[in-house]
């Protein structure tokens, strides 16, 4: 790497860090990165290894996310309980119903309509909420037919990078999903949507827990050193839960009550 020192110095400036705090940031002693940026002829003069490479580009990646995006504090409501991801150890945060009515053209509560928005904390302020509350945040286990519609989904995510696309992903390829909301919880990310049940499916009132793909990595290869890295792909994790409060695993489109037989007909009418 050309000018090793200038590279850590920018990096410490983009990110707000002195020597201290970037060590803790990497994970690493404060003597480690004065070592790094003694002068080019010092006998203690330390090169960065690939692997911290790495983990600098990832914090200056994941500062300038963090800039576009608002993360807000998730909370768990100890009644309410949390949903538990027995794959990777963890819980998730409480889902929050707020409910109240829509702003009108005068910036007044309408109170002739009603509206629910949801969020994973119980603080409007915290919460991106952009209808006037009427009533406290409810802590829900379950969405309930009569009182909330669509589909939520609360997934966590294996670092800011897969948070960002995730949400981008979800504005560009379900026009009508609600802006997706990101948190921190416990060291994790995680994200909320919510969206109107699909025309076509069979069941409304749906919320969708899930957990990012955990890669494995198989060797100590890095890909600003030129080589690749090479992955192995682990079984990522979902749990549905139904209007009644219990896992679904149910049909969720018609075609999942179809027979064979009757989807290779409608295949053929198809074409």
């Amino acid at each position: 790497m050309e000018n090793q020192q200038a590279f850590i110095r920018d990096a410490m400036g983009q990110l707000g860090m002195n020597r201290r705090v970037f060590a803790e940031k990497l994970g690493i002693s404060k003597r480690a990165v004065d070592t790094w940026l003694l002068p080019d002829d010092s006998k203690g003069l330390r090169k960065l290894v690939p692997e911290m490479q790495i983990k600098i580009y990832d914090a200056l990646r994941e500062a300038s996310i963090g800039k576009r995006r608002n993360i807000n504090e998730a909370k768990v409501n100890k009644k309410a309980g949390a949903v538990f991801c027995d794959m990777f150890n963890f819980r998730f945060p409480t889902i929050y119903r707020f409910s109240g009515h829509y702003y009108g053209l005068d910036v007044k509560p309408d109170l002739e309509t009603s509206a629910v928005q949801y969020s994973l904390s119980p603080d409007p302020s915290n919460s991106k909420i952009t209808i006037f509350v009427e009533d406290k945040p409810r802590p829900i286990r379950h969405l309930e037919k009569g009182i909330d519609t669509g589909w939520l989904f609360v997934n966590e995510h294996v670092n800011l990078d897969a948070a960002d696309g995730y949400m981008r992903g979800k504005s560009e390829v379900d026009p009508e999903t609600n802006t997706s909301w990101l948190y921190k919880f416990e060291g994790r990310l995680i994200t909320l949507s919510h969206m109107p049940k699909p025309a076509e499916a069979v069941m409304d009132c749906l919320i969708f827990y899930s957990s990012d793909f955990y890669p494995a990595m198989l060797t100590t290869n890095f890909p600003c050193v030129t080589n690749q890295v090479t992955f192995e792909s682990v079984n990522g994790w979902e749990l549905v839960i139904g209007p009644d409060g219990k896992e679904y695993s149910g049909p969720l489109y018609p075609e999942d009550l179809m027979t064979l037989e009757e989807l290779a007909a409608r295949a053929k009418v198809k074409k």
